[in-house]
């Protein structure tokens, strides 16, 4: 992304087609309102003819403060002349909110009806929205605009790369040459994969075990082995499995027969152990025969 320049002008441009991204503080809307609810005692007809008698006061001059201190149900905000304070786009319900910041700064709106009855609403005052300057987010815009474009020549790359390797599946010089790549290799790894670098990836893994890679000496397919890495592999070495010097694997060994011989010898111990039991001896008796052996009470087990 750094390597990509971009031009004052499409910064701009990107500023002014994105300005809602750079919004420091959202706009705010002062706003009083008379409530008359809609519920069992006061239907929505009921209570639309009370709210359009208090628009028309109003209309003829009557105090909006005062008609909200005196018919609003909104008891909360009734004792201050309707008055809710500053409020932010999405705050109210959505009826209320789309009419609010419709209003221009004194007017008063129809009657909105929301979930909790009929509102009368007074746009008080406005405090606009901040918007981050140009120069402030310059550098910010730079590199989302880097980063766009860069990810846009990633993806056109690795479609060139997944094409050009299975057009050309017997090499990677020439798919190396024509995207300005370099090829790499892994040390030798088993079909377990290396404890870290590209071998340990379990999907290089597979493929380099995949009879198209290992038996035909074909590139396998694009591999996405990580966030913005696509890899292709073709072998290079292959050492066949092979039995290893008896040197090397004797203590091993030894271990592995130490282990079957052992639980021979416990197997054949218990069933002597068994038929002395059945022969009437108590576990007692035959636990001090055997070295180590001893019989405990386990106490009562549930089924886990």
């Amino acid at each position: 992304a750094d390597q990509i320049k971009v031009s004052d002008a499409a910064l701009h441009q990107y500023y002014t087609d994105h300005i809602k991204q750079f919004v420091t503080r959202q706009e705010e809307r002062r706003a009083s309102h008379i409530l008359i609810k809609v519920d069992k005692q006061t239907t929505a007809v009921v209570a639309l003819k009370e709210i359009e008698k208090l628009r028309k006061k109003i209309e003829a001059g009557a105090s909006f403060s005062t008609m909200a201190r005196k018919y609003s149900q909104d008891t909360f905000s009734a004792k201050k002349g309707g008055d809710l304070g500053y409020l932010t786009r999405g705050v109210m319900p959505p009826t209320f909110d789309k009419n609010l910041f419709q209003l221009k700064k004194g007017q008063i709106s129809k009657p909105v009806l929301t979930r909790f009855g009929y509102h009368l609403i007074q746009l008080e005052a406005i405090k606009p929205a901040e918007i981050a300057s140009f120069a402030q987010v310059k550098d910010r815009i730079r590199h989302d605009v880097q980063l766009q474009k860069a990810s846009m020549q990633f993806y056109k790359e690795a479609d060139q790369l997944t094409n050009l390797s299975y057009e050309y599946p017997d090499s990677l010089d020439f798919v190396a040459k024509q995207l300005g790549l370099k090829e790499k290799k892994t040390a030798l790894f088993g079909r377990q994969g290396a404890q870290k670098g590209l071998a340990a990836n379990p999907k290089v893994v597979v493929a380099a075990f995949s009879d198209e890679v290992l038996n035909q000496g074909l590139n396998s397919d694009a591999l996405e082995v990580g966030p913005s890495t696509y890899v292709v592999v073709r072998l290079a070495d292959h050492k066949r499995a092979r039995p290893q010097p008896l040197a090397v694997v004797r203590g091993e060994i030894e271990v592995q027969l130490r282990q079957r011989w052992a639980r021979h010898a416990a197997r054949v111990a218990a069933d002597k152990a068994l038929q002395a039991m059945d022969r009437g001896k108590s576990p007692e008796q035959i636990a001090a025969i055997y070295k180590g052996a001893r019989w405990l009470q386990i106490g009562f087990i549930g089924r886990s």
